[in-house]
């Protein structure tokens, strides 16, 4: 913007300044967009996020309601990666209410199986939190 007013008032070499400025601005604002997934994975400083499942579980209530519906990302590291529900051990309480893998919503019995890629939705009591956390990881953002 500054550098029109050189083009306005015919001041010599005022369409050079134009052209140097224009082009820096240019520049200095595609640079930086194009460089960032570039340096961040250089830097190591990229995270992962897990992919968003296709459906989403909520729960509304008119009241307080003690307990929680928590939304977890299954991955490959994780120690209930291939195990049955029946054998997790869930808090007195505490259960799987819905699992998403892919397209599908998977009603949990306790042969079910977690496999890498789910996502689980679990129901647990409070007291409970530190647990699931324990058991399944960082919880989804909604």
């Amino acid at each position: 913007m500054l550098s029109i007013y050189p083009v306005l008032e015919r001041a010599p070499g005022a369409h050079l300044i134009f052209n140097v400025v224009f082009f820096v601005v240019v520049v200095n604002a595609i640079l930086p967009g194009a460089t960032v997934a570039w340096a961040t994975r250089l830097f190591g400083m990229d995270v992962d996020e897990p992919p968003r499942p296709h459906a989403v579980l909520e729960l509304e209530s008119m009241r307080p309601v003690k307990g929680e519906l928590m939304a977890f990302y299954v991955d490959e590291a994780l120690a209930v990666a291939g195990v049955p529900l029946a054998e997790l051990p869930f808090p007195e309480g505490a259960a799987a209410a819905l699992i998403i893998r892919g397209d599908e919503m998977i009603p949990p019995k306790g042969t079910t199986t977690l496999m890498p890629g789910d996502h689980v939705y679990v129901f647990a009591h409070p007291e409970d939190h530190t647990f699931m956390l324990l058991m399944f990881g960082r919880p989804e953002e909604e």
